[in-house]
């Protein structure tokens, strides 16, 4: 089987999250070789067209996809699962649809509120500096990053 390994290029700030996708694909693309497989990795950047011109040159059977941002925006993750669907390509790891409806997580927190799902309160400030009474203890995450 042929398998085109989708993974985010370092971007400038080369995090430690950065450089640990390249350990990944080095031990995905072991594995595959182990196990009889022929892989290629193919780095994501924003340049779309030549993910999609190097897909249909490869014309992998399965991209196994490590793609955690693009750019170093996790906000981005869902776009490669859309252009792999468009092209009718099987891939692993969610769907754009999963991606998109849970990456921003007080997009998912409106949508379970939808369907009388509950979650715990929440507020949004799109500035730091803001004044906030918030009782603690809390957690304080940002809305398109990490879990």
């Amino acid at each position: 089987m042929k398998v085109a390994i989708a993974y985010n290029l370092p971007a400038n700030k080369k995090s430690a999250d950065d450089l640990d996708v390249l350990v990944q694909v080095e031990a995905v693309e072991k594995s595959l070789i182990e196990l009889g497989h022929s892989s290629i990795p193919i780095g994501i950047s924003l340049d779309l067209q030549s993910f999609e011109k190097k897909i249909n040159e490869v014309k992998p059977d399965l991209v196994f996809n490590l793609v955690e941002s693009i750019n170093g925006v996790e906000m981005y993750l869902h776009f490669i699962p859309v252009m792999l669907e468009k092209l009718k390509i099987v891939f692993t790891g969610a769907s754009a649809e999963a991606l998109f409806t849970t990456t921003n997580k007080v997009f998912t927190k409106r949508l379970l509120n939808i369907f009388d799902v509950q979650t715990p309160r929440w507020i949004t400030s799109k500035n730091i500096s803001d004044e906030v009474n918030i009782k603690t203890p809390c957690i304080i995450k940002p809305i398109y990053e990490d879990a």
